[in-house]
Order: structure tokens, then sequence, then C-alpha cells
């Protein structure tokens, strides 16, 4: 590919992105972002053979800014400690991208690429920022000797954001960050609050900002 036909791929994703973060992924055609970016449509499919095809890509670039925004430089620290702090981290950050970018998160989790990553590892690269949960939990499950496997985890951790997201989003719920630490160790099979030495000042500089709301 051309450097002209690069930099014209990546528009279209960018816009795609973009687009997603303000409508939903749902809302994405090929003839829309054609129009937006002044190419005709031919263009758009010389890139991308199908809609999927574009939503896998822009999957890849949404990914990647999800994890630059929510994963700190710590991330690959072998502790459990450390890791426990970094997941709570991440935690409390995506709680903060769905209230603030609903689409984009619900995107991230709910797209094609990350269904087909989930489901069939090693057809696809794994995007980013699941490699980078995944790793993390992985390291988890060997300190802690919990039964279930890294995957196992992953979606147990998210379906819990996930819930507990919506609940405050929707006002039924208060962010608090010890319940973040409680699920997690209960995930783990560990005591939760006994289990670390926790106060204030070990919490994420985010959370310390919701709890004394």
């Amino acid at each position: 590919m051309t450097a002209r036909g690069s930099e014209t791929r990546q528009r279209i994703v960018d816009q795609a992105v973009c687009d997603i973060r303000e409508h939903g992924y749902g809302q994405v055609s090929l003839r829309s972002l054609a129009a937006e970016l002044g190419l005709t449509t031919g263009s758009v499919y010389r890139h991308f053979a199908s809609k999927e095809e574009l939503l896998n890509a822009a999957g890849y670039e949404m990914s990647r800014i999800v994890n630059d925004a929510v994963v700190p430089s710590g991330a690959s620290v072998d502790t459990a400690v450390d890791d426990v702090e970094i997941l709570l981290g991440i935690a409390d950050r995506l709680l903060q991208l769905m209230r603030d970018d609903p689409y984009g998160v619900e995107f991230l989790f709910f797209g094609p690429l990350y269904g087909t990553a989930m489901r069939q590892p090693g057809a696809v690269e794994q995007p980013r920022f699941l490699a980078t949960l995944l790793g993390i939990c992985a390291r988890l499950c060997a300190r802690y000797d919990t039964s279930v496997d890294p995957k196992q985890l992953f979606m147990q951790i998210w379906a819990f954001i996930q819930g507990y997201g919506n609940l405050i989003m929707r006002g039924v719920a208060d962010y608090d960050a010890s319940m973040l630490r409680e699920a997690l160790m209960r995930l783990l099979g560990k005591p939760s609050l006994e289990s670390l030495s926790f106060s204030a000042s070990s919490m994420p500089p985010d959370a310390r900002k919701h709890t004394a709301k």
C-alpha cells in the first residue's frame, strides 16, 4: 500500500472511531463514512471489503485508545500487590470512561473484534487492552492459585465492572473504591479487606477523588 493509501485508510478508521464514540457502532456505514470524508464509496471499499472488516480495524484503534487512557505504565510489574492495585486503578478509570464515553466502551467490549478474540483465540491478533487485562489476570491467577483461569477471571471482573458501572450511571449506587477491592479479592477466593493492607493513601488517585465526594 502506498503512503497515500495508508493515510486514507487511517483517516477512514479514525472517522469510524469518532462516529462510534458519538453514535454507537450500530450506526456506522461505509457509505456515510465516504460522505463524511469526501471520498467515493468505491474508495472506502478498496480499503475495507465489509463493515465488519472496518469495525475490526476500528476495534484495534479503540483498544489502543482505552489502553493508553486507563492503564498505568507500571502494568507490567510482576508482583501480586502491584497487580491488585493496577487492576483496581484500571477498573476505577473504566468506570469513569463508561460515564464519559459509553458508546466507545460498549464497542470495545461488545464489538465484533473482542468477540472473535475471546471465542476464537489465535484467530485474530489480540487487541492491546485485552492483552493487557489477560496478562494481569494470568499473574493474579498464578500468584493466588485461584481455581479459575485468566480468561474466566477476566470475564468475571468485566461482568462486575459493567454491572456496577450501569448502577452508578443510573444513580442506583454510589462509587465505592473498597467495593472494587472486595469484589476482586472474592473472585480470587481470598478475604478482601484483611488480605492486603489498605489505606486511602494506597488507593489510585481517581479512586480517592471519588471516595471524597
